[in-house]
């Protein structure tokens, strides 16, 4: 029976067109499904993009703004210091004048013990002002029970920031004896009021521990002058 070539090329053609449009059909909708996705992606790359990050509050404001305060004065660095028998090992009394009007500050202390490690709950940092030559005399052993000291971030050494308004202390009278505790009578003193203009200060401290290798690593004091005097300022005397 003969071939009808016809009809062979018809079956062909068909043939050929259903891959065709079967071919067709899949580029299409392979368009639509990744273009779809991509336009996703870069919507949400811009969405991400647009979005304005807002910055965390500082956990330590006081002590970023003393560390930017270029008002300072070191009064004390490096100095070794304990109690062996009576006797204050390292104690030493910096001096300094007043030039202005201060009206705000931070007193920052920076004190470790048997060798780098911090105070341990027996030990204290011992710190006064006066007037040179005058009385009263303000301070004693610092207070550093939470919530009496400003936050200040981790570290080895003992770090205290106090505001020169509100200086917690145990008064000698009540720490002799016993030595230092979170639990004693404390006193709350504002240095501000030392800090007048033309006055010569007196600091005296040394590290009340009972072991050898104590340091007070710094003491320094930042401060801030009233508008009618910007250019106050603190100056050491040797």
């Amino acid at each position: 029976m003969p071939i009808n070539k016809s009809n062979v090329w018809e079956k062909i053609i068909l043939a050929l067109v259903f891959i065709a449009g079967a071919f067709v059909i899949t580029l299409v909708s392979n368009h639509y499904k990744y273009g779809n996705s991509n336009n996703n992606e870069n919507s949400n790359q811009n969405q991400n993009t647009n979005q304005v990050v807002e910055p965390k509050p500082s956990e330590f404001p006081d002590y970023d703004f003393y560390q930017k305060d270029k008002n300072k004065i070191e009064l004390v660095a490096s100095r070794a210091s304990w109690v062996q028998n009576g006797v204050k090992i390292g104690e030493i009394k910096p001096k300094f004048k007043v030039t202005g009007q201060i009206v705000n500050g931070y007193l920052f202390v920076d004190a470790s013990a048997d060798n780098g490690g911090p105070l341990t709950i027996w030990d204290s940092v011992y710190v006064t002002l006066r007037k040179l030559n005058y009385m009263p005399i303000k301070g004693g052993h610092l207070f550093r029970k939470e919530g009496f000291v400003l936050k200040v971030p981790p570290t080895q050494t003992t770090q205290l920031l106090y505001s020169l308004k509100e200086i917690p202390y145990i008064p000698e009278g009540i720490f002799n004896g016993t030595g230092y505790s979170e639990n004693k009578t404390h006193a709350t003193s504002n240095w501000i009021d030392l800090f007048k203009d033309g006055d010569t200060l007196e600091m005296d401290t040394f590290l009340s521990t009972a072991r050898s290798g104590g340091m007070i690593n710094k003491i320094t004091i930042a401060w801030e002058c009233a508008e009618a005097t910007p250019d106050c300022k603190l100056e050491p005397i040797n």
